[in-house]
Parts: structure tokens; C-alpha cells; sequence
């Protein structure tokens, strides 16, 4: 069987190019302020544009040489996004515990993306089948789960070439679910994500950043 190709991702565009700079200079900073052995930054909200102000959920992930080195973030929408990513960056570089602390030494190795994730569509969950027929893939971002044992897959995940049947069933795996389990009790809600990134080394942050 031929290998799948990865598939060409829709996205989601809310902010402008000055917005998406601002919310990855905030991300480095907080990174930078750990590495030091600093507090996270407090940020003072009125000195940012309404845009980067509004509640909204995201996630924050670094990589390294191709590999991730920490992802943490929220698909619920509880604080403004400037603080969401400042917090998700904070945690992804010393919180996420799959990873060891970022040290001063790697802070200039990797690269930060910013994934703000838009309004959630709740899905129809009488089945599998129901929710693999409307996810559109290349474009979805998925939260699924049935009580405690929830997980999300971004919309980056397409890029692997998966299949709709392989995301939902790859999903359930990593909520704790067994992939060929189904019950009227499953939740299902997609989302967009718009995502930007940079290398921590091009970030401007000051003479001394």
C-alpha cells in the first residue's frame, strides 16, 4: 500500500502579522524569564491590542531538531490569550512532565508555535461512523472523550496523512479508551486552529533577549 500524503492544512486566520509577533515575543519571554530562575512575567493586559486580550483557548508546544520538547495548553477559553500563551509557555518549557525543564544552555534551540484554537462545534456522537463522516480532515482539531478520559488532537495531526477512521480511533488511544469502543455517552467537539511559530533565536526581546 502506497504511504498516505500528508494533507495541506486549512487555516484559521484571526490575527495580523504585528498580533501573532507580540503573542511569540510574549511566549519567549516568559521561556526566558525560567531560564533565568525569574517568576513568570506579570503581564500588564492594557498594554496589548484588544485582539490579543480576548478569552480564548490555545496551546503552546516547542521543538527541537523536529521533535517536540514540550506541549501544554487548554481547549477551554478561561483567560485572555495574551495570558494563555504566556502561561502555556511557561509550562511547556518546565511544567510538561513527559520532558526534562528547559535549561539556559537549550534556550536558543528551539522553536515555539502558538496554536489558538477558535469557537468549539459540538458533533452528533450516536456513533463512530457519525463523527468520522463529518470531520474534515486537514482543518479539524477534535476534542473527544467520555467522562474523565478525554483528549484532543490539534489539526496539525493531519500532516501525519491520517485517515478520519485513524484520528478518531488514534484519539480514543490516547484518552485511555480502547480504539474499537463506542457508547452513547462519548462527546465530540472539533474546532480550527490558527498557528504561528518561530525559532526562540529569532524572536526580538530586547538588546539582551
Amino acid at each position: 500500500m502506497a504511504p498516505l500524503r500528508s494533507r495541506p492544512l486549512a487555516r484559521l486566520k484571526t490575527l495580523n502579522a504585528n498580533e501573532r509577533d507580540m503573542l511569540l515575543a510574549v511566549a519567549a519571554a516568559s521561556i526566558r524569564a525560567g531560564v533565568r530562575g525569574d517568576r513568570r512575567p506579570r503581564l500588564d493586559g492594557a498594554a496589548y491590542p484588544a485582539a490579543v486580550r480576548k478569552v480564548c483557548a490555545g496551546f503552546v508546544a516547542l521543538t527541537a531538531a523536529g521533535q517536540f520538547r514540550g506541549c501544554v495548553g487548554t481547549t477551554r477559553a478561561r483567560r485572555p490569550l495574551v495570558s494563555e500563551v504566556a502561561r502555556s509557555a511557561w509550562l511547556a518549557a518546565f511544567g510538561d512532565p513527559r520532558f526534562a525543564r528547559l535549561t539556559a544552555a537549550e534556550y536558543r534551540g528551539p522553536a515555539i508555535e502558538v496554536s489558538v484554537l477558535g469557537p468549539l462545534d459540538p458533533l452528533g456522537t450516536a456513533s463512530e461512523a457519525a463523527v468520522v463522516a463529518v470531520l474534515r480532515p486537514g482543518i479539524d482539531g477534535l476534542i473527544l472523550g467520555e467522562g474523565e478520559r478525554r483528549a484532543t488532537y490539534l489539526t496539525q495531526v493531519w500532516e501525519h496523512g491520517m485517515t478520519a477512521l485513524d484520528f478518531v480511533r488514534d484519539l480514543k488511544h490516547k484518552a485511555g479508551i480502547a480504539p474499537d469502543y463506542w457508547s452513547a455517552a462519548m462527546s465530540a467537539e472539533r474546532y480550527q486552529v490558527e498557528r504561528f511559530s518561530a525559532a526562540v533565536s529569532a524572536i526580538r526581546l530586547g538588546a539582551d533577549g
